[in-house]
């Protein structure tokens, strides 16, 4: 049966088991199953209290919400049709500072990934329900660029085609002193998955569940 979620997206959730239980050990929610776990008690909670509700991933299309008209059932048929058209997509891992948040991004060349996401984003946004005015605001336009501006209002997210960027995101905004603290302890929870190949081989639909956490729906393998 499926539930009823507020928003959904479409996100990289690893295939990797190992990469996979990191990530969820290191955040204390596992997106697979939709389930809290335990997470290391030498970090506080506050650190991973942002990102923790959205999982270990990386985000191909943004949450939103379905348009009038479009259900589930509708979303995840066009889900499942598009994924096979897609060809898959290997990456390098590097663990990176994106301003004051941990994150691990992309190393490699990201044109192939970049196309992923973009087809991701134009051919499921008819999906999608128009921003409201507090969504935009949300936002905070006046701080976007032109083109970042023009992206939210034609497909409900700023960062998107030139303005995406592939990231993982391990940490809330931190401060000078915990981002210091917090490299050499992410260094070595993820050094086996970094600066080695990994294939995205699917991409996963997930739902926002009624407490505000995300969890897989179900996962697409893209064509060769």
């Amino acid at each position: 049966m499926m539930h009823q979620f507020k928003r959904y997206a479409i996100y990289y959730l690893p295939q990797d088991i190992a990469l996979s239980e990191a990530g969820a050990e290191w955040l204390g929610w596992d997106v697979l199953t939709g389930q809290p776990i335990d997470r290391p008690q030498n970090v506080d909670l506050d650190v991973v209290a942002t990102p923790q509700k959205y999982g270990f991933h990386a985000t191909l299309k943004a949450p939103f919400r379905l348009r009038d008209g479009s259900s589930l059932a509708d979303l995840s048929e066009g889900f499942r049709s598009l994924a096979p058209r897609l060809a898959p997509v290997t990456i390098t891992l590097e663990l990176a500072r994106l301003g004051r948040f941990f994150v691990l991004i992309n190393a490699g060349n990201s044109s192939e990934l970049n196309q992923l996401a973009s087809t991701l984003v134009k051919d499921l946004d008819h999906f999608r329900a128009p921003l409201t005015q507090a969504d935009i605001e949300r936002r905070r336009p006046e701080t976007l660029s032109q083109t970042q501006r023009a992206y939210l209002m034609q497909w409900g997210y700023p960062f998107v085609m030139d303005d995406f960027k592939f990231h993982m995101t391990l940490s809330g905004r931190l401060t000078p002193s915990q981002m210091d603290h917090l490299q050499s302890t992410l260094s070595t929870t993820f050094a086996p998955f970094l600066n080695c190949a990994h294939t995205i081989e699917s991409i996963c639909l997930v739902g926002e569940n009624q407490d505000g956490y995300f969890e897989l729906i179900e996962r697409a393998h893209l064509g060769g």
